[in-house]
């Protein structure tokens, strides 16, 4: 259904349908009809909602939600039961947006504003999720028009909006890719490997060479991703790259092991599949961005683990005969071989890497080249619309007076219909438009000295009449310094050169007539000196005042305004400007003084305004206000304002005060915050007379220190603090220290309310008055009364302690009596133990050695020989320690490994699989600290014996 369905036109037109259907309903009483019709509707209502594909939700004014349809449930992932009379802003609203549509809400069912028709909406499922809807509103309304409930429908458009934010994404991706490529500035970074190398055409030419050389070959960006794949084995491509898991052991591999391979080297590693690979990097612009590989293979002198690919082919379900022949059929090369065919893909991921680095700067270049090509494109045609329409004729000129070029301006000059025809018209402008043709030559001569020249001169038009040219022109000159052509500008002044004639004829005219009233002037001018030079000095003595007045008015430290009856503003200073950000300009005859005040202060200012026409002294002068200025910033000012002399104007000076109120509101918030914390801290504050000791100020939690109800209980009773003191001695100290020095710090006891004792920590600092003398002493108490009674306890517990440490050191030494005895007799066990094994067990191996016995069975004989000789000995007694910590199996097999036996041959002695052997022996490697690195294990062994 569309997202934009108005949800309460539908209620209403269900309204109607079913009250059209109930009216057909009779043979009730009214009563009964009407409370049945209503059920009725009711029911029909909500099985109609319910067939609306979007969510129809009625909120009612207390936000509970008192009908919802089927898809509303749907959406939001709740039965119809548990949403009905639930809050919708608590329920169905995301948190962070439930008190700003509360409040809107809110305001709306008020009738204060209008509620949004339309919108989108993140509401909240059940499950948590967040879903996006086409949100429409509309009021239900009751008789009396106010509103009481809102109506609104919701289209589900989540995926819409996750499909645009995926599609945005793309386009950045691809814009920056973009940038990347063609933008001299771009960063390589944004870019991958297939963005710069041309794949198919890379794929073509592998192809081709593998037919020739049958080298397989892949190019890997450095995610793993296959570029190009020519020749690869069966083995990889039937089953390594199609089972996700072994897969991803070829991703890996690519990735994480081909990593860190300095350029023009290549690097040998065995995959996670257990397969050879070589790889070379590709480096474009200093940037590893992918690798050349060549593989898979085995080297030709080793053997095939057949029992790894075998497991292989059972763990991940390979058909195990296929598997194997897609594994014979592996190439296997010779080292020899290997290093000259790396040699060659060394040298081609170098070619692919400045192709690559040449493909991005060539991009680069055609982008430049492209830009530049269309500024100059465009440079050419306002040039050339310039040039074409301009009201002045331009023109360009040989030397040897051939038109070369010239607009439609310059040719309706010299009367021709286009610049066509004149160019083909005039061979020579000199001889055949010059009136005088001698002035072309002068005129070029000037201009090839001066490099430019403006000359006035004679021409006659296609038709014979002659115009005044007016000619500005340069000479355009070529590498030799030789003249090319004339370049400049022409424009007919012939009606100028009429006018300046007759303007000629009326001077001379008027000359004569000045000469006949010089004699009548100079007379009158006698008798006028008398009076301009009183004049002069009334206007100099009003100049000088004007000055005056407007130096102060400009200079004045305050912004100053002068405004009219009707509140437009005539005259303002720097300072206006300055405080206002106003430019005189937008101001004076522009602006009313009530556009620079506030709406609050509108009523208040108006009166005052229309008063001072009346009566001027019943008007405050000075008062404060606020005042806005040009960006919208409120401003604290204090406004002087007088009436002008003589006019209906008022001047009046502003001075801002916004610092200073931020100061009183600080220090006034500053002020709070002392008493509050004064009055709230947890630990004790106080305010006293020096020498009197006379309570001025103390909180609550000194108070309660001492015991007593509140601080006016505590000064009410205490006029002397000396009277607190458990040892009197402390006050004096107190003050001898504070006449000295600015603070005290220290811990004495205090009598409680109640007689018993406070220990309290102080800081005591003096507070000086202007002459410098102690106005009075203020500090802090911390009552340390349980850590000091703490600290009694732990001197107690330390006594106890020593006398118990002095007990357990002669318990020591008796254990220590006790441990030396167990050493001897555990020294003299093990000397039984070995001569045991050497007089009672080791005989009889040696007959058992006399007799003939089988290979196995003789083997077996000397391990057990072997081992007893062993059992005592360093070697077993290190590999058993807690450090290596080899088991029994591990120990066996170590004990093999010194002696020089193969895998192979301990899996026959042990009657084991070699698989094990292997998996044993890397065991012991580990635990020996040998995992990674090329030492020798049987070599470590040998060094434990």
């Amino acid at each position: 259904m569309d997202g934009e369905h108005n949800g309460a036109q539908f209620v209403n037109d269900l309204d109607v349908m079913i009250e059209k259907n109930d009216e057909l309903e009779t043979g009730e009483s009214s009563l009964m009809q009407a409370g049945r019709k209503r059920k009725r509707k009711n029911r029909r209502l909500g099985q109609y909602l319910d067939l609306v594909e979007v969510l129809i939700v009625a909120i009612e004014a207390d936000q509970s939600i008192s009908v919802i349809n089927r898809k509303g449930c749907e959406i939001l992932g709740y039965e119809k039961e548990e949403l009905i009379g639930k809050n919708w802003f608590d329920t169905c609203l995301l948190e962070k947006d439930r008190e700003l549509m509360r409040a809107e809400f809110n305001n709306v069912i008020a009738g204060k504003i209008e509620p949004a028709r339309s919108g989108k909406l993140p509401v909240l499922t059940k499950s948590g999720e967040t879903r996006w809807l086409s949100w429409q509103n509309t009021e239900l309304k009751n008789r009396k028009g106010k509103m009481t409930a809102a109506l609104c429908s919701g289209e589900d458009i989540t995926e819409r909006i996750k499909t645009e934010e995926k599609l945005r994404k793309a386009e950045e991706r691809v814009r920056l890719k973009l940038e990347s490529l063609l933008s001299p500035e771009g960063d390589l970074g944004n870019l991958e490997l297939a963005d710069i190398l041309d794949a198919p055409a890379i794929r073509s030419l592998m192809e081709d060479f593998y037919e020739v050389a049958r080298i397989p070959i892949g190019i890997i960006d450095l995610k793993g991703k296959v570029l190009v794949g020519v020749g690869w084995q069966d083995i990889c491509t039937r089953f390594h790259r199609v089972h996700p898991e072994t897969c991803r052991h070829c991703i890996e591999s690519d990735v994480h092991l081909s990593a860190g391979v300095p350029a023009g080297e290549f690097k040998l590693y065995k995959c996670r599949n257990n397969m050879w690979d070589a790889a070379t990097p590709i480096i474009v612009g200093d940037r590893h961005m992918g690798n050349v590989f060549y593989g898979q293979f085995f080297f030709d002198d080793e053997a095939l683990d057949y029992g790894f690919f075998r497991s292989q082919a059972r763990r991940y379900g390979f058909p195990e005969k296929e598997y194997i022949a897609a594994l014979e059929a592996v190439p296997r090369l010779s080292r020899e071989s290997l290093d000259t065919a790396m040699a060659f893909f060394t040298k081609l991921a170098y070619t692919f890497s400045q192709l690559s680095y040449r493909n991005i700067k060539l991009a680069r270049l055609l982008a430049e080249r492209d830009s530049l090509m269309n500024s100059l494109q465009a440079a050419e045609n306002k040039y050339r619309g310039i040039f074409e329409n301009a009201i002045e004729g331009i023109f360009r000129t040989a030397p040897d007076g051939r038109v070369l070029d010239a607009n439609p301006a310059f040719a309706g000059i010299l009367g021709y219909d286009s610049p066509e025809e004149m160019m083909g018209t005039i061979t020579d402008i000199g001889k055949q438009h010059y009136v005088y043709p001698w002035e072309r030559k002068k005129w070029i001569s000037f201009i090839d000295q001066n490099d430019f020249g403006r000359f006035e001169v004679r021409m006659r038009t296609k038709d014979g009449n002659e115009r005044w040219v007016c000619l500005s022109a340069r000479p355009v000159r070529d590498a030799h310094g030789e003249t090319s052509y004339y370049e400049g500008f022409a424009e007919d002044v012939t009606d100028h050169m009429r006018r300046e004639d007759e303007l000629q004829r009326y001077r001379d005219h008027l000359e004569i007539l000045v000469k006949e009233r010089t004699s009548q002037l100079e007379e009158n001018n006698r008798l006028l000196i008398g009076e301009i030079a009183e004049r002069k000095k009334a206007e100099e003595a009003l100049r000088e005042s004007e000055n005056k007045y407007r130096a102060i008015f400009e200079n004045t430290g305050t912004a100053t305004l002068i405004y009219d009856e009707d509140s437009t503003i005539s005259l303002v200073n720097a300072e206006f400007e300055k405080m206002f950000r106003f430019p005189k300009e937008e101001v004076e005859g522009k602006k009313r003084w009530t556009d620079i005040t506030l709406q609050e202060d509108f009523e208040r200012l108006m009166g005052y305004h229309k008063l001072r026409s009346i009566d001027p002294e019943a008007v405050p002068r000075n008062y404060e206000l606020k005042v806005v200025d040009r960006y919208g910033h409120i401003l604290d000012a204090y406004m002087t304002v007088a009436m002008i002399p003589g006019t209906n104007q008022r001047v009046a000076s502003l001075l801002d005060i916004t610092p200073l109120k931020k100061v009183e509101r600080a220090l006034a918030e500053s002020e709070a915050l002392y008493r509050n914390l004064f009055e709230n801290a947890s630990i004790g504050m106080f305010q006293m007379t020096f020498y009197e000791g006379r309570f001025l100020r103390v909180n609550n939690a000194y108070a309660r220190m001492l015991g007593y109800e509140s601080p006016e209980d505590l000064m009410a009773n205490i006029s002397n603090v000396a009277t607190l003191h458990a040892d009197p001695d402390d006050r004096t100290v107190l003050i001898a220290t504070l006449e000295k020095q600015d603070w005290y710090y220290g811990e004495y006891p205090r009598c409680r309310k109640d007689g018993s004792i406070m220990f309290g920590k102080v800081a005591i600092r003096r507070v000086l008055d202007a002459d410098g003398a102690i106005a009075y002493i203020e500090g802090i108490v911390e009552d340390i009364t349980e850590r000091k009674q703490a600290e009694e306890a732990l001197i107690k517990s330390e006594r106890e302690l020593r006398v118990k440490a002095q007990n357990l050191a002669e318990v020591n030494t008796t254990l220590k009596v006790l441990l030396d005895t167990m050493e001897r007799d555990q020294e003299e066990l093990k000397e039984t133990v070995l001569t045991n094994v050497k007089e009672q067990v080791l005989p009889y191996l040696d007959k058992l050695k006399k007799r003939p016995l089988q290979d196995v069975e003789r083997g077996f004989v000397q391990m057990a020989e072997k081992h007893l000789n062993e059992i005592a000995s360093p070697f077993v007694k290190k590999l058993t320690s807690n450090y290596l910590n080899l088991t029994k199996k591990e120990i066996q097999i170590a004990a093999l490994i010194r002696e020089g036996k193969t895998s192979k041959e301990i899996a026959t002695l042990l009657n084991s699989n070699q698989r094990v052997i292997s998996f044993h022996r890397e065991n012991i490697r580990k635990k020996l600290g040998l995992k990674n690195k090329k030492d020798n294990l049987q070599i470590l062994l040998r060094k434990l014996s």
